[in-house]
């Protein structure tokens, strides 16, 4: 029941990471994440927004969550906002926590990303992928969540993750 409490407890964590707002972006990802908003769907929930793209529809949603799928039902996105983020200095202990839950063992992760105010980690099972996310936006905000996909996937969804991240908005 423990491992359980804990698992939920560190969803939630990556959920309310992925609402960043004070993040530096290039002005590739910019132009990346403008184009997202224009092109595709966007989530307007009562603590956060945030783009996916247009040919992913949603599957799921409440007032602080958002999931969707491609046609492929493979290929998904979950967030979930939180208003106990986990903050950009927890992020490695995080990622340790997170990777080291037996429910994760049949997983090979690759070492974190952090980038300002988001933290990414990818995982590899087999021919399924996992690229979870955290979004810090301030102490009272943040999104957290995954991206799932096929291996196969990976050269077409993974380009379009940072930008969708990157147009998590606090509301």
């Amino acid at each position: 029941m423990k491992k359980i409490y804990l698992f939920f407890v560190a969803a939630a964590m990556v959920c309310v990471m992925a609402a960043c707002g004070g993040k530096s972006q290039s002005p590739e990802e910019e132009k990346a994440a403008k184009e997202l908003a224009e092109s595709g769907n966007v989530f307007d929930g009562a603590h956060f927004s945030m783009a996916y793209p247009g040919a992913w529809k949603e599957t799921y949603k409440n007032e602080n969550t958002i999931n969707a799928a491609a046609d492929d039902n493979y290929t998904k996105v979950d967030a979930t906002f939180s208003d106990y983020p986990c903050k950009p200095a927890d992020f490695e202990q995080y990622y340790k926590n997170f990777t080291s839950m037996s429910m994760h063992s049949s997983f090979k992760f690759d070492q974190p990303v952090i980038d300002g105010n988001i933290l990414t980690f990818k995982g590899v099972n087999g021919d399924f992928a996992m690229t979870n996310f955290i979004v810090f936006i301030d102490n009272n905000a943040g999104v957290a969540g995954s991206v799932k996909y096929p291996v196969a996937k990976a050269a077409e969804v993974e380009p379009i993750i940072k930008p969708m991240l990157n147009t998590i908005k606090k509301k």
